[in-house]
């Protein structure tokens, strides 16, 4: 499907393909590649993506369920403050912050 600022894909195929080159599809995250070209296919010979590609990690499988948090709990926000970016593929970033203090148990039941 396909809108003025969207496509959409569907696939189907079996989860298991018993093919080496294929990676299976569980309920695990997976990372998908994509790319695009600007311009709508012309005849059959498909056209070099150029900068328009990428990847994502995804749950094809039993997808986050969006559950509604209850207004009375608590939260706090944890926001790193001038982190450097370098021109990498991936970077990793370790910061500890300090909660406020508690006087019972609690859990943690979301984290973004």
């Amino acid at each position: 499907m396909e809108n003025g600022t969207h496509t959409t894909l569907k696939f189907s195929r079996p989860l298991q393909t018993c093919d080496p080159n294929d990676k299976n599809i569980t309920k695990s995250t997976i990372r998908v590649i994509w790319a695009y070209h600007a311009k709508d296919i012309e005849g059959t010979v498909p056209m070099y993506h150029g900068l328009n590609r990428g990847q994502k990690s995804l749950r094809l499988l039993n997808p986050e369920i969006k559950k509604d948090i209850s207004e009375e709990t608590l939260s706090f926000n944890f926001t790193n403050q001038q982190v450097p970016i370098p021109d990498k593929d991936t970077t990793y970033w370790c910061q500890m912050f300090k909660i406020p203090a508690l006087d019972k148990k609690h859990h943690i039941i979301k984290v973004l």
